[in-house]
């Protein structure tokens, strides 16, 4: 079983420090930036007196195969102990650490390595500051972050889903006006936006050295009113979310078709974005966590709507600052899927599960909810009767708990997952788009891997999904067409997905967890045998000829 995270409180939430974690581009597998995983833990190191890992760094690795890796550090698996450095520093000794709850102090920590290479970091058991021990020192240099910044996202209207968010794509950097101070000019519209909504909404990230784990991010406003301006973070990206209901991408709405200019202040102390009209019209950030939604398949209409009555989270009773809301349904048995939204608005970025806590009430379940796109999964659970459950989230703290009136034995989580069926148009033995049935399982292979033999035939396309542990689309892996991985939906080719570092994903495509997403789609050159291959430990996958002389 692939086993999602489960923590005790007591750990997460501790003042002492029980572990530390380094996320980033330093890991190949899927959760690298999950504060969560506990492979991403380093080791005390009684001796030194300081926590070390060490890491084998290639000049051609990193996110774009250039020897950049970017990181961060979390104390006790809490994203709100997040540990980050100062951005101009060169050093690779004694580099300060800043500790801050939103993780506005600081940015993330990029350097560039010249040649093959071991290195360790070692950070001091006061937190305070990190350094990189390598036998080849004058190989390792910092990225100084801020020699330019890129808009990436949904304003690029004309642009192809796989590039809208692409930080190396041409003509998206911000010309700088004076120092600190960086203007871009783009033209927007009432009826633009992601495709399926068409309404003037656009989200969107800024990156910084063309490269968004380096780049900036929107902290949410917890009040109603939405301006023209808003606070920026450094160090944050599309998949390196800080992933609290505090952080989502800088996200506007338009009234107007125009041209409309941002103006991007980076400044010492604070980080922001303004945004105008050049012409006719309004331009407002809609970055709010005003109100909450719990969404899910615990509504019979509508479920992920974010907007309608139905999924509205009220305010606790007796809870002087409003930060805990809740909702109640009736449900029948069954596995169920929820998440909570945030602002009335599905671009704020949904929370879902960031981990189990493993010490909640009897009968009640309790979680962190957390989105690190694009590998986050809905929070899934099994309803044993029916009854009434009732949903509570606390924005302070982001944690979430699911309690129904039957009490003990009526909910029970999904811990992880059990299987993989291989979804889409194939003919028998294969039925055709059932995620339940039994005749579409792979074959574990151990190691959350994973594969399927069929045959197919030449020239014709067949559309496909990965369904976790046969559930009605619950737990659904597709190549997510914005995670910055891949450039089609019809290129599964990777030889080794076994074996994948970035560079590979990057090329090949990334599964990822996150919703529903369109379905995969090959098409053979020739008939035959062909081997579907999954792991959902690094995200790689394949479809390749089988070769016959192997067996």
């Amino acid at each position: 079983m692939t086993l999602f995270p489960a923590h005790h409180s007591h750990e997460i939430f501790s003042a002492d420090v029980q572990a530390l974690s380094v996320l980033g581009t330093l890991h190949h597998h899927r959760w690298r930036w999950n504060p969560f995983d506990r492979h991403n833990e380093l080791t005390w190191n009684s001796t030194l007196n300081c926590w070390t890992r060490t890491f084998f760094l290639s000049p051609t690795g990193g996110r774009h195969g250039d020897g950049v890796y970017v990181f961060r550090f979390v104390v006790n698996h809490n994203p709100r102990r997040v540990l980050k450095a100062d951005l101009v520093g060169d050093q690779i000794h004694g580099i300060h650490l800043y500790s801050s709850e939103d993780g506005s102090e600081g940015g993330n920590i990029a350097i560039k390595v010249c040649q093959h290479q071991e290195i360790q970091l070692r950070v001091g058991a006061s937190l305070e500051s990190f350094s990189i021990e390598t036998v080849h020192p004058e190989t390792v240099q910092r990225v100084v972050s801020g020699q330019s910044y890129q808009l990436n996202g949904f304003v690029w209207d004309g642009a192809d889903m796989f590039q809208k968010f692409d930080e190396k794509s041409e003509g998206r950097s911000f010309e700088q006006v004076s120092p600190g101070e960086w203007q871009i000019d783009v033209d927007l519209r009432r009826d633009g936006g992601i495709d399926f909504r068409h309404d003037g909404v656009y989200q969107f990230l800024i990156s910084s050295n063309h490269d968004e784990d380096q780049g900036l991010s929107a902290l949410n406003h917890s009040v109603t009113a939405n301006g023209s301006r808003i606070r920026l973070i450094h160090g944050t990206g599309f998949g390196s979310s800080h992933g609290l209901c505090l952080h989502s991408a800088p996200t506007v709405r338009v009234n107007a078709n125009g041209r409309y200019r941002l103006t991007l202040r980076v400044q010492p102390g604070e980080t922001s974005l303004d945004v105008q009209s050049l012409e006719i019209g309004e331009i407002r950030f809609v970055n709010r966590v005003d109100t909450l939604h719990l969404m899910g398949t615990v509504h019979r209409q509508d479920p992920f709507d974010p907007t309608g009555l139905h999924t509205l989270m009220r305010p606790l009773d007796g809870d002087s600052n409003g930060e805990t809301h809740h909702l109640s349904c009736d449900v029948q048995p069954g596995t169920y899927s929820i998440n909570f939204g945030l602002g009335r608005e599905l671009f704020l970025d949904t929370m879902a599960l960031g981990c189990w806590l493993e010490d909640g009430p009897n009968g009640q379940l309790q979680g962190i909810g957390w989105h690190g796109k694009p590998n986050e999964s809905n929070i899934a659970f099994i309803v044993t009767r029916p009854g009434r459950i009732t949903a509570s989230y606390d924005r302070s703290s982001d944690r979430f708990s699911l309690e129904h009136e039957g009490g003990a034995g009526a909910l029970e989580r999904v811990d992880g997952l059990q299987e993989l069926s291989l979804v889409g148009s194939f003919d028998a033995p294969l039925v055709a788009w059932d995620p339940r049935d039994t005749h579409n399982l792979m074959q574990p292979l151990g190691a959350g891997r994973f594969e399927r033999m069929l045959w197919l035939q030449a020239g014709r396309s067949y559309e496909y999904k990965y369904v976790a542990n046969r559930t009605d689309w619950l737990l659904v892996f597709a190549d997510y067409e914005l995670d910055g991985y891949g450039f089609a939906y019809d290129a599964p080719l990777n030889p080794t997905p076994f074996d994948t570092r970035l560079d590979q994903l990057r090329r090949y495509g990334h599964l990822t967890t996150h919703g529903n997403p369109p379905a995969l789609t090959f098409t053979p050159t020739q008939e035959g045998w062909h081997r579907f291959s999954v792991d959902l430990v690094t995200g790689g996958y394949s479809v390749q000829p089988l070769d016959l002389t192997r067996f």
